[in-house]
């Protein structure tokens, strides 16, 4: 059986994130492939689910971590915090975050989590030397994850794939440097990391559209990428997480949202739609029920209890990845929440998968891009931008009137199955098992 390294800087405990990668070391030895994977010493600053760790202690996954000097875990050292527990209900405002955007922008490349950078290569060059694994694999958000691959496939020569969860310098949230220069300088290394990787994966068409264009400049020539080395491997979900799932459905009209809300996600306009409806409808207000498994901010949960909305919008704060699909199967429409602005068409939400899964209807608030066509190969029709007042409130108001005549039906999923974890995870295999291991 081949190995395969792994290096991620997102690993449980941490929850956000770590999904993807889970899957891949669940199912990659039905397909010749063990997994050891490379991360960081957890913070405890972030949201925690420590519950994988046990199931990877179960599989004897060997985990190996490494210390870092980036700004979390300094703040850590400096001033020691209790773990954050589930559930989580709100961000801290984001004042308090200006000083460390600052410093993201102008000081940290190409990422927050630089920091790491020598620690994981250290650490990563001894697993290669003791392992000899087979192949690596750097995964991000964090691109530092893939300046970690790009040394050790320097030092090393074994074959190297990058997957991208997120874009890089089209990323609408991340992507935001206050000079040229530092434009220039991420630019420079997302196409050193693109030219140096032995294949390139990305969770979208439209972030493997620009790689596939991404023009690489050589002293005498300039190429592209060769379009067999790029290849697009959604993200999905595990059949096996809906194995003792029970829905029950409420007796109410249960619009839920379940995840993060960050960047330039933000629930208040579609909240304020809710108001209007509420007052042009108040007999609704003893049959809706809008609840938020998510941490929302210090101001929005202030404007629902300054609207005296408590009673039909409920902010029950993060939750475990497993109690997060009970809501999902719970609720009688989801409801989805995407950025709009430039390169807003890369985002592709994980969860879409899930919410596909449920066979519930999806409320989605999202521009155009991958997100929507995903939702539109469906058949979804309750799609809007987030920015279409008249849209949203429109569709809710067919959504609640479906409900109240009991003609809410399961939408067609069919096809849902390409979209499984372990049917993804064959295709990975196969893209590993084609790389060329003649060091």
């Amino acid at each position: 059986m081949k190995k395969l390294l792994i290096i991620t800087y997102d690993f449980p405990p941490a929850l956000s994130g770590v999904r993807r990668v889970l899957k891949w070391i669940k199912y990659l030895p039905d397909f010749g492939w063990k997994t050891l994977v490379l991360t960081v010493k957890p913070v405890k600053t972030g949201v925690r689910d420590a519950t994988p760790l046990e199931w990877l202690k179960n599989r004897g996954v060997p985990v190996f971590r490494s210390g870092s000097m980036d700004p979390y875990r300094i703040a850590e050292i400096l001033s020691p915090q209790k773990e954050v527990e589930l559930p989580q209900k709100a961000h801290a405002p984001k004042k308090s975050k200006s000083f460390m955007n600052f410093l993201r922008r102008w000081i940290f490349i190409p990422d927050d989590r630089c920091g790491w950078i020598p620690f994981a290569t250290f650490k990563g060059w001894g697993l290669i030397r003791r392992f000899k694994p087979d192949a690596m694999l750097s995964t991000s958000y964090p691109n530092t994850a893939h300046i970690v691959g790009l040394k050790l496939k320097t030092l090393t020569g074994i074959p190297w794939v990058a997957d991208f969860r997120d874009a890089w310098t089209t990323n609408p949230v991340f992507f935001d440097p206050p000079t040229p220069f530092h434009g220039f300088l991420q630019r420079y290394l997302e196409k050193w990391v693109a030219r140096k990787c032995d294949l390139l994966l990305t969770v979208s068409e439209p972030i493997t559209e620009h790689f596939r264009h991404l023009k690489i400049e050589n002293p005498h020539s300039a190429f592209r990428i060769p379009h067999s080395r790029i290849h697009t491997l959604t993200n999905g979900y595990d059949e096996e997480d809906y194995v003792d799932l029970v829905t029950h459905p409420s007796e109410k009209f249960r619009i839920v949202y379940t995840g993060t809300l960050f960047g330039g996600r933000t629930a208040l306009p579609f909240l304020k739609i809710v108001k209007e409806l509420l007052s042009e409808h108040p007999e609704w207000k003893g049959d809706m029920e809008i609840c938020f498994f998510s941490a929302l901010d210090q101001t929005t949960i202030g404007w629902i209890r300054d609207n005296e909305l408590d009673s039909v919008i409920r902010v029950e704060g993060l939750q475990s990845y497993k109690e997060s699909l009970q809501q999902q199967m719970n609720a009688s429409v989801l409801m989805l929440i995407l950025e709009t602005g430039a390169n807003s068409e890369v985002m592709m939400s994980q969860k879409v998968f899930e919410y596909l899964r449920s066979a519930k209807q999806i409320l989605a608030l999202i521009p155009e891009g991958a997100c929507r066509n995903l939702l539109l190969t469906f058949g979804d029709k309750y799609i809007s931008d987030p920015s279409d007042h008249e849209g949203i409130k429109r569709h809710i108001t067919e959504l609640y009137g479906k409900w109240k005549s009991g003609n809410l039906e399961a939408p067609n999923r069919k096809g849902i199955e390409n979209y499984e974890r372990r049917n993804l995870t064959e295709k990975l295999a196969r893209h590993l098992d084609d790389l060329k291991f003649e060091v």
